[in-house]
């Protein structure tokens, strides 16, 4: 008799454990109820640009969803985790702050039909910002007197991609600033070498650079520049009283001279380029000749400043002529 009583009320708490989770499932299944979800949305750009909520984050929307409990759940761990379930698409037009009617969103239908879905959200304001990818110089920011030092990057040049408005502005990426007064002023070393950070936040925009840092190779002491002067005059010196005329050939006439010093002379200096000389001597002996002379191209340069290269030939072609007598005048 225990025995047997002992199995009966098992067999009763197990009818009443299956009724229980029978109820559950029921109640689940017709229990109805709501829950709000925020759904990200795919936003679709025309051109290079970035797209952000007002707030800087990620654009969303809230939807409402509607129905027996447990299909609500199902739908709703199927939404959050689709990145594709809202999308938008915009046109080139579409720039600047906008505030986009939630009716022109694209949402996928629910498998589940017994779920209702409502958009919460009237309308979604959008920040659209044009991008721009641009290779720039890098320049290294140091507290030296930029006359009193050389430098090498390496690599000379990035990659930044950023705001079009922020970027068209820009001929250079500075580094953060190097503190080296002290160690070039201590003369015991001759140079500093090492990495230097890119500054990538400007105007409070953070801007995308392919190098985060670049190696620096600083030089102590004077920087030497080159310079490039164009259409520098092919002149003439002759002995006065030279008798005859002097024609130097159209194509030597001017020159291009490219030349390097440290940068104190070639900066310092306002009016370098009009000391620098390119010019032939004629010497007294030479007379008129049917074919042109060919003749030593000299030069002369302010000192400090060393020549790199003269576009004309060593030899420039010149031809002597016979003076022709002035025109008579009437009687």
């Amino acid at each position: 008799m225990r025995r047997g009583a002992i199995l009966q009320s098992l067999r009763t708490l197990v009818a009443a454990l299956a009724l229980g989770v029978l109820v559950w499932y029921i109640a689940r299944n017709e229990i109805t109820g709501e829950e709000q979800v925020e759904v990200p949305i795919r936003v679709v750009a025309a051109g290079d640009c970035r797209v952000t909520a007002k707030n800087g984050g990620p654009p969303r929307v809230n939807v409402m969803l509607a129905g027996p409990m447990l299909p609500l759940q199902h739908a709703r761990d199927d939404i959050r985790q689709d990145k594709e379930f809202a999308r938008l698409e915009l046109s080139s037009e579409h720039v600047g702050e906008l505030r986009i009617p939630t009716d022109e969103l694209e949402l996928k239908s629910l498998s589940d039909r017994r779920i209702r879905l409502r958009v919460v959200d009237r309308e979604v304001r959008l920040v659209v910002t044009p991008l721009a990818r641009l290779t720039l110089p890098v320049k290294v920011v140091t507290d030296l007197d930029p006359l009193r030092y050389s430098v090498q990057t390496t690599p000379r040049h990035v990659i930044v991609h950023g705001p079009k408005a922020l970027l068209d502005g820009l001929t250079e990426l500075k580094t953060e600033p190097l503190k080296l007064r002290e160690i070039a002023d201590a003369g015991k070393q001759p140079s500093w070498l090492g990495y230097v950070d890119i500054v990538t936040v400007l105007q409070g925009q953070r801007i995308e650079c392919n190098e985060p840092s670049v190696y620096v190779n600083i030089l102590f002491g004077e920087k030497v520049e080159t310079l490039e002067v164009k259409e520098v005059p092919v002149r003439y010196v002759a002995e006065p009283g030279f008798p005859y005329e002097v024609k130097i050939e159209p194509g030597q006439r001017t020159a291009t001279v490219v030349v390097h010093g440290p940068r104190s002379v070639i900066l310092g200096n306002p009016q370098i380029r009009d000391q620098i000389l390119v010019f032939v001597k004629i010497d007294s002996s030479l007379k008129p000749s049917e074919t042109p002379y060919l003749i030593e191209r000299q030069h002369w340069l302010p000192e400090g400043v060393v020549l790199d290269r003269i576009s004309v030939p060593d030899k420039v072609s010149v031809d002597i002529l016979e003076r022709k007598p002035p025109a008579s005048g009437g009687p």
